[in-house]
């Protein structure tokens, strides 16, 4: 796979697809998306007209997407120790399977749910597990610095609204699914 920036098109899809999400999505279209960089991995075979249909799939192997970003979310977390990895999910409060899931989140008005990972309990596994759980479409989420999530969950695991003013001030990556949700929109500061 091959690392390819990609311009305003790609911009205009982030932000088309940040509307559609949860309150994550709308604290992060209050960001300079403009200002930022897009980047994508994708096979060195892809031409410039598949490389903005961000809808259409069938360009990539979704295996060797989600390697890729498994590999670049915990490299990621492993940088600092106060790193966290958040993705929105379609989960809800009272579903079976939340609660079964092993893995660590966080609800807003106890109605959205969203997954983390954490620098200080980062492993693959966990990382495959969040984003495996974190089903959205597209799949949306940041990974973000300077952090202490597990001292601003409240009681019944619920986040204040002031936590999402906080957290879009840190957020150094936004994760945008892409081709059909295969591989991801890598949007950087």
């Amino acid at each position: 796979m091959k690392e390819f920036k990609l311009g305003d098109k790609a911009i205009d899809y982030i932000k088309y697809s940040l509307a559609g999400g949860d309150a994550l999505s709308q604290y992060l279209l209050k960001l300079p998306l403009e200002a930022g960089q897009v980047t994508t991995y994708l096979p060195s075979t892809t031409t410039e007209l598949q490389r903005h249909k961000f809808e259409v799939g069938g360009i990539i192997n979704s295996m060797d997407a989600k390697k890729k970003l498994v590999s670049l979310i915990y490299s990621f977390l492993n940088i600092d120790t106060n790193r966290v990895a958040i993705f929105e999910t379609l989960a809800q409060m009272g579903d079976k399977h939340l609660y079964a899931s092993n893995v660590q989140f966080f609800t807003r008005h106890q109605s959205e749910v969203y997954c983390f990972v954490t620098s200080s309990n980062c492993t693959q596994e966990k990382i495959i597990t969040a984003i495996k759980f974190a089903k959205s479409y597209p799949f949306i989420g940041i990974l973000t610095s300077a952090l202490n999530i597990e001292s601003e969950i409240i009681a019944g695991g619920e986040i204040p609204d002031s936590f999402f003013e906080k957290l879009i001030k840190s957020v150094q990556y936004i994760l945008v699914g892409a081709y059909d949700d295969e591989t991801i929109l890598l949007w950087s500061k």
